[in-house]
């Protein structure tokens, strides 16, 4: 009898197993026809392209919810965090005083913070906490950031540049002090920016107002006197700089930054977090104020910036060409005259773009005073030089020129 139980309970045994195996499978045949009714949700891959196109188009609350439903995705990626950081910080308002701006700035460091802790190298969280805690008022913090940054990369030039405006603009909420170890600092940080990167010319502009201003500050004659000369010198380098950037990039081919790179967005903002904006250019001379008053000239003028022509895909850009050479081309050269009052002498150096035909069809001012930029630019489109060949074929020509002012009858 008890043989006959255990044989009755295996078999038992067997029928339940058997039945469990059969629901599974009723179960799995469900869920394999529903799944041909309603497709898959997108991965967090596709929120993220979803939340970059919202992004683009300035929707940014609908780019916060697509990031957010990444990061819900796959919350042990850092990428969705940076993405879902920058969407607040997108929404975040520098100076701004309200409950919402503060959330913002709140939840685009959370983000960020939830990032680096995935991935304690990020260099892009760590410049973005830099940029946030400088644009909230805490520039002890943001230097921590950024000198955290330099651990990763030492030799980044727009860091050290970062690094110097903080300090350069912690001296001027001072009012300025003398002997201020802040501005010291700064001009030791744009020294270093300039050093690591010969051509970085937001550096050696902040570097030039940086020791002008602390000449200012000097009690000595000859101190004074070496800031101001250094000063110079850089305030000419970095507009040298100018003028090899912008031929550079005149000459270069331009390639989207975004094909093959699905986070290019997120290194474009990265990038952006240590580049600061140039400072202010300085004032102009006495004698020059007092032409501009007497000649009646407008006290606003336009600036000349140049604008990359539409090109065909297999068509080649200008062909870089030494200032010195082009200018043994030049078959007609008209020098702009000044207003009638003006007392101010000096050139203005240009970045011109000379056409297949040899006339100038597109100009970047890179120094000189900005109110007589439009009365050199007539002179300088009444320019003509030589056409220059290329294997037997007419080519633009990217070059520097400068326009010496004269004095009209």
């Amino acid at each position: 009898m008890p043989h006959a139980l255990s044989v009755a309970r295996a078999a038992g045994g067997i029928y339940n197993t058997k039945m469990r195996v059969v629901v599974a499978l009723l179960v799995l045949g469900i869920a394999i026809l529903m799944g041909q009714d309603s497709p898959p949700p997108p991965d967090w891959r596709e929120w993220i392209k979803k939340g970059t196109e919202s992004f683009r188009w300035a929707r940014y609350p609908e780019a916060v919810s697509a990031f957010q439903k990444a990061s819900d995705a796959n919350p042990d990626s850092p990428v969705p965090h940076l993405y879902l950081a920058l969407g607040w910080f997108q929404e975040y308002i520098p100076g701004a005083v309200s409950a919402d701006n503060s959330d913002c700035a709140r939840h685009a460091e959370t983000e960020l913070r939830r990032a680096l802790a995935l991935d304690p190298k990020s260099w892009t969280a760590i410049v973005m906490l830099g940029q946030l805690t400088f644009y909230e008022g805490r520039p002890d913090e943001a230097r921590q950031w950024y000198r955290k940054a330099l651990d990763v990369e030492p030799q980044n030039s727009g860091i050290w540049c970062t690094l110097g405006t903080i300090d350069w603009q912690q001296w001027l909420r001072q009012g300025k002090p003398a002997h201020a170890p802040t501005l010291d600092e700064a001009i030791l940080n744009f020294e270093k920016s300039v050093a690591v990167d010969p051509v970085h010319e937001v550096g050696m502009r902040y570097l030039s107002q940086a020791l002008r201003e602390r000449a200012g500050t000097r009690a000595g004659d000859e101190e004074k006197r070496q800031d101001v000369a250094a000063a110079d010198r850089w305030l000419e380098k970095a507009a040298d700089a100018r003028s090899e950037n912008v031929q550079a990039a005149i000459a270069r081919i331009s390639r989207s930054p975004e094909i093959g790179d699905p986070d290019a967005m997120l290194k474009q903002w990265a990038l952006m977090a240590v580049t600061p904006p140039p400072p202010p250019p300085p004032p102009p001379p006495p004698a020059l104020a007092k032409g501009r008053q007497a000649s009646g000239a407008p006290a606003r003028a336009g600036a000349i910036s140049w604008e990359p022509m539409v090109r065909m895909a297999d068509e080649a850009p200008p062909v870089r060409i030494v200032s010195a050479v082009q200018a043994q081309k030049l078959i007609a050269k008209v020098e702009p005259e000044y207003p009638a009052g003006a007392s101010f002498e000096g050139p203005l150096r240009f970045v011109v773009v000379i056409g297949k035909d040899g006339h100038i069809v597109g100009e970047t001012s890179i120094s000189g005073i900005p109110w007589l930029v439009s009365i050199a630019r007539e002179a300088l489109h009444r320019w003509v030089c030589q056409p220059t060949l290329v294997n037997g074929t007419q080519v633009e020509v990217v070059t520097e020129v400068r326009a010496e002012f004269k004095f009209g009858q």
